[in-house]
């Protein structure tokens, strides 16, 4: 699932009383296509997983709040079942919590991964007092800061695998950003892509997680937005 239509409500472009709110987040099949993405990968004995075309069904509440959170759930014919539970707070801090029901016969392994992806550089300040690109701070190496002219050059960048931290994109006013929380290991990366369109990323692909038959896991994800 994507967090891919964001606007921000309190801020607009311009100081003008009848300006537009900014509009942070947008589906990739727009110019400036701009989203938080949070699924699985899986294999044949898992089946299909959640991933950027799921049709997932709400349960109960359809409205997010910060007091009202939003569940969601997809089950696949392996019999796994994800319950995607997704709140917000008063911080601009969404909660993203993904549950696994394994129903079947046998033990299934898969992988939690997490991506910001933006389509098409911004226009970018020149100035040296601040970094805007790919951001983030993971491990022992702790912070990792690619600029878009430099991660077109160097095409991916691979710090060592973390049990916490976070990474994501950065502007001059605004940030999106990921947080795995679980200390579950896993492995950051900063890339670009020249497939039809220019495509910066920061993302991250979890150790497995394995969920034998009858059992669930959890795993927990927050997108600073």
């Amino acid at each position: 699932a994507r967090l891919d239509d964001l606007k921000l409500k309190h801020y607009t472009e311009t100081v003008d009383k009848n300006s537009p709110e900014i509009e942070l987040l947008n589906p990739s099949a727009l110019p400036n296509g701009y989203f938080a993405e949070i699924g699985f990968v899986g294999n044949d004995k898992t089946g299909a997983v959640p991933g950027a075309d799921t049709v997932w069904t709400v349960d109960g509440n359809a409205t997010l709040t910060p007091s009202t959170p939003v569940t969601l759930t997809y089950s696949n014919d392996k019999g796994l079942t994800f319950k995607r539970t997704v709140s917000v707070d008063n911080d601009y801090m969404f909660t993203v919590s993904d549950t696994v029901q394994n129903s079947g016969a046998a033990a299934v392994s898969l992988f939690n991964y997490g991506r910001v992806t933006r389509f098409d550089k911004p226009a970018v300040a020149s100035t040296y007092v601040l970094h805007e690109g790919l951001i983030g701070y993971t491990g022992t190496e702790g912070l990792q800061e690619h600029k878009y002219a430099s991660i077109e050059k160097d095409k991916q960048a691979q710090p060592g695998k973390s049990t916490d931290g976070w990474l994501g994109i950065t502007d001059k006013y605004w940030a999106v950003t990921l947080v795995p929380t679980e200390k579950q290991p896993f492995q950051p990366r900063y890339a670009y892509f020249e497939d039809g369109r220019h495509r910066y990323q920061s993302d991250f692909l979890t150790d497995a997680i394995n969920v034998d038959a009858g059992q669930s896991a959890t795993v927990e994800t927050e997108v600073f937005a």
